[in-house]
């Protein structure tokens, strides 16, 4: 908005953004409660992000099993609340529950326990809750769970959508991959499913595996989910426009190139494309930032040079030499590992590779999938080094079997573990 044209002084601006404010709050509950015009603008609304968003699922090959947006607990939640408030579960924060609460307080800033910075902000925190419906929870904490016009917010859709996953699906364990600055909330969210006796002596593991943001380069700001999703849109494609120009100038250069069709040449692209800026985004540590540059080449190569592209290129390099064996692992019917054939390189290479569950195991029990990504990025690393340092074919004739079969191993471990991370390698680069 033009504040000089449309505001006159500050009360005026801050009485316009009450009144928007205001409206926004009437109008919310207006959809709540089932308003066929506010419906009609909800949805319309509603189809241009889910648009949007697939777009760049698409492009990330990212398909979803169920799609169930916060409107469906709208009801559920209202309902859950009502039925929560008869047994006590949820208190209306007026009066007497709103003084004793602030007592409390006073008494921690006279004995010294909090500081009058602390006391001040809590009883600021208390009056902004004044006539909401809360939890108290054990800890001390308290959850606003409907705001006082009745209208439901985050925590109510959380807590019901918990209940509803139970009910439908009983999982074992339910991970919410949000932002960190959603810690306390979801500390909150998991210990009211205790509380009301949802999550049965903890028999569903409920985990909230935070991370960093998306921001820009330059200024340090968070991206919105949307700019977030619009850049990696224009990501992927310019992306797939680097890699597609990258074979073509490598097929210019090279005495025998891998001649592709224009498909496979697309295919490619996108492959080496949506592989890199996964492995990037996986090999991440989660708890830190990941920056976006405003010059996409800048992003472009940044990713290129994380190690996905690498990791596929030697997956391609394996599969060529497997593809160019006079002998096909299919045809060599039997096969004896004769470990003192082998030299300590070789060797080593297969216990590497032996250790791919294991560390699948370790980034799943710590949540931590960059565990899997480095040790993908060692493996294809250790097999370029055996590549150059040991012969398998000569002339096209497979002159020791069981180096083709290290070969077809390696490629298998780092093709098997690169679907883990979202990234499916090309057959031929």
């Amino acid at each position: 908005l033009n504040i000089i044209g449309e505001f006159s002084d500050h009360e005026d601006y801050k009485k316009k953004y009450d009144d928007f404010k205001n409206n926004a709050n009437k109008r919310f509950i207006e959809l709540e409660n089932g308003s066929f015009e506010e419906f009609g603008v909800w949805k319309m609304m509603k189809d241009w992000s889910l648009r949007e968003f697939n777009k760049f699922y698409d492009l990330l090959n990212i398909k979803h099993d169920y799609l169930i947006g916060e409107s469906f607990y709208s009801k559920k939640g209202r309902e859950f609340v009502a039925e929560k408030i008869t047994t006590g579960e949820v208190i209306h924060f007026v009066g007497d529950v709103v003084d004793s609460e602030i007592k409390k307080l006073q008494s921690l800033f006279v004995s010294g326990s909090i500081k009058k910075t602390v006391l001040d902000k809590k009883i600021e925190e208390i009056n902004n809750d004044v006539g909401a419906y809360v939890i108290m929870l054990p800890s001390g904490s308290r959850l606003v769970i409907m705001r006082s016009d009745g209208a439901s917010i985050y925590a109510t859709r959380d807590l019901v959508s918990i209940k509803h996953r139970i009910d439908t699906f009983s999982p074992n364990k339910l991970i919410y991959e949000v932002g960190q600055e959603q810690s306390e909330h979801f500390k909150n969210i998991f210990e009211a499913t205790l509380f009301l006796k949802m999550n049965n002596d903890e028999k569903i593991d409920l985990k909230h595996i935070s991370h960093g943001f998306y921001i820009d380069a330059e200024t340090g700001q968070k991206l919105s989910s949307r700019e977030g999703a619009q850049n990696i849109i224009h990501l992927i494609e310019e992306s797939i426009k680097y890699f597609r120009e990258k074979y073509n100038e490598r097929a210019k250069q090279d005495k025998d190139p891998i001649l592709l069709t224009e498909d496979e040449k697309d295919t490619s692209a996108k492959m080496l494309a949506v592989g890199s800026i996964a492995f990037n985004d996986i090999k991440q540590d989660k708890r830190f930032p990941i920056s976006f540059h405003k010059n996409i080449l800048e992003n472009i190569k940044s990713f290129e040079e994380s190690g996905g592209a690498y990791i596929m290129y030697s997956i391609a390099r394996a599969n060529s030499i497997i593809r160019k064996s006079d002998k096909k692992i299919s045809d060599i019917e039997t096969f004896s590992l004769d470990l003192s054939k082998m030299e300590i390189g070789e060797i080593e290479l297969l216990k590497k590779v032996a250790d791919l569950p294991r560390v699948v195991l370790r980034s799943s029990e710590t949540d931590n999938p960059a565990y899997l990504a480095e040790y993908l990025l060692r493996l294809a690393n250790d097999y370029n080094s055996y590549y150059e340092n040991y012969d398998v074919l000569s002339s096209g004739k497979l002159e020791y079997p069981y180096r083709l079969f290290i070969t077809h191993t390696v490629a298998t471990a780092l093709s098997n573990g690169m679907k883990i991370c979202h990234a499916e390698a090309p057959e031929r680069i």
